[in-house]
């Protein structure tokens, strides 16, 4: 019964992945019904799933949600909609064509730190969190070593991404493909869950 209860906090997890992932895709592929939207979905899925990471590794761990970490989720939903309507935050790429190549190059402002900011917020607590359980149970805790580095890899990748050395350079999506192996190496070969008990 709990190992299903841990299965559920995987799947908004997931879902994240399939929103930033797809979303960048298409996005890239000027998709129906804008690069816009698309966009957009990507940035919500992104902005979310350290968050849902969170909650896997609090659940994992046994640790109920405080306060503050529902005041995250909230900031979170509110920063989504804010960027989503107004761009705000980071505002959609500008699409720039070169014969049949297609860039989309990114225009930042000192407001994206924002982004960076609440997103680290939720990582450094999911770190505490398993800094916590790994004083109890160091061999059971390293199982989360391949989880843990997927998510600092998403992170660090989007901070290159601000930089002009990589426009246009789609390293986003090919950290979200580690990531994904690292969720299943983590998944599977460090037995977090029974592989049957996943696909269900």
């Amino acid at each position: 019964l709990h190992e299903k209860k841990r299965t559920k906090t995987l799947v908004p997890g997931e879902e994240a992945i399939k929103c930033w992932t797809g979303g960048s895709m298409l996005m890239r592929f000027v998709f129906w019904p804008s690069y816009e939207f698309w966009y957009h979905v990507s940035v919500a899925g992104l902005l979310l799933l350290p968050y849902f990471y969170f909650l896997f590794i609090s659940e994992m761990a046994e640790q109920e949600s405080r306060t503050v970490d529902k005041l995250c989720f909230l900031l979170l939903l509110a920063t989504i909609v804010i960027n989503s309507t107004t761009g705000f935050f980071l505002k959609p790429p500008e699409l720039v064509r070169n014969g049949e190549k297609i860039q989309f190059i990114y225009h930042v402002s000192i407001r994206v730190i924002w982004l960076f900011l609440i997103c680290g917020v939720v990582i450094l607590r999911s770190l505490r969190v398993l800094l916590q359980e790994y004083g109890k149970n160091k061999k059971k805790m390293r199982q989360y070593n391949p989880v843990v580095a997927g998510i600092l890899l998403l992170f660090a990748a989007h901070l290159l991404l601000m930089l002009p050395i990589f426009k246009g350079i789609p390293i986003d999506i090919v950290a979200g493909v580690l990531n994904a192996f690292l969720l299943f190496y983590a998944l599977v070969k460090k037995h977090l869950f029974q592989l049957k008990m996943l696909a269900s």
